[in-house]
């Protein structure tokens, strides 16, 4: 058997056959970038958190008023509405009294 084609386990380089300042750094690398790929996550996810902070507090700032309008609205439409029964009926009964007669 000719032993020179039979790949060898130290030919393969792994972390244990690495020297030790190449493998600090490529883990400081992964972590550099790791924390990084955080902060940008975190300051993204704040922005957002700001944002919708801001729309509570505007829709917190509107919807009383929104609601006072909503309600003279509907109270407006219900008067105009008996205002209205008021007419049929009083031109209904007009109507009555003159067939009557």
């Amino acid at each position: 058997a000719d032993y020179a084609e039979v790949p060898m386990a130290s030919a393969t380089t792994t972390n244990i056959d690495s020297p030790p300042s190449e493998t600090d750094n490529s883990h400081a690398s992964y972590w550099r970038k790791m924390l990084k790929s955080y902060e940008k996550r975190n300051a993204s996810l704040e922005r957002r958190r700001s944002a919708l902070v801001e729309r509570v507090r505007f829709m917190e700032c509107t919807l009383p008023s929104l609601l006072v309008g909503a309600a003279a609205s509907a109270a407006c439409g219900r008067q105009e509405a008996v205002e209205g029964h008021r007419r049929k009926t009083s031109e209904d009964t007009a109507k009555l009294a003159a067939r009557k007669t």
